[in-house]
């Protein structure tokens, strides 16, 4: 028997997420081993040591634009 699931997740749920896994401005513990959540609420730039192994940046609310340029 196959059963199918329906979930509907808004922006607001997201937003919420991640608002409650990242409390604070700036790097965030992500409760998995190497994972950092980073929260800003302006125009920033991180230091490349701080970023170097980015694997994805999720921009929930606003708009906003991630750059990642090791030459910086």
């Amino acid at each position: 028997m196959t059963s199918h699931i329906e979930h509907s997740v808004t922006t607001g749920d997201l937003i919420a997420e991640l608002a409650s896994r990242a409390p604070r401005i700036g790097g965030n513990d992500g409760g998995w081993p190497g994972l950092t959540i980073y929260r800003f609420h302006e125009p920033t730039e991180p230091t490349w040591e701080e970023i170097q192994s980015l694997s994805i940046g999720i921009v929930a609310q606003g708009r906003k634009a991630v750059i990642a340029d090791p030459g910086g």
